[in-house]
């Protein structure tokens, strides 16, 4: 099993939904675990992906292994 984590460090939606109805931006940052060493905690296997460029390589190596992996894709919560 292969889970992907899109980890932009904020809650993206609700930070629009406050914005929109012109609220004060409001308990949207996240202070995530590090997600790829809480899958080695567990018994599987944590990657950490910090540029585009790595993500094929770190997707198609996860798919390879037989094992639980997380895959920790740090993403620019700007982008949202």
């Amino acid at each position: 099993m292969v889970i992907l984590i899109l980890n932009n460090q904020e809650l993206g939606m609700s930070q629009v939904e406050q914005m929109s109805e012109h609220y004060p931006n409001f308990a949207t940052d996240l202070h995530n675990p590090d997600f790829a060493r809480y899958a080695e905690a567990c018994g599987g296997t944590g990657m950490t992906v910090e540029r585009p460029e790595e993500l094929k390589s770190a997707i198609l190596k996860a798919m390879s292994m037989n094992l639980q992996v997380i895959v920790d894709v740090k993403t620019d919560p700007k982008r949202f």
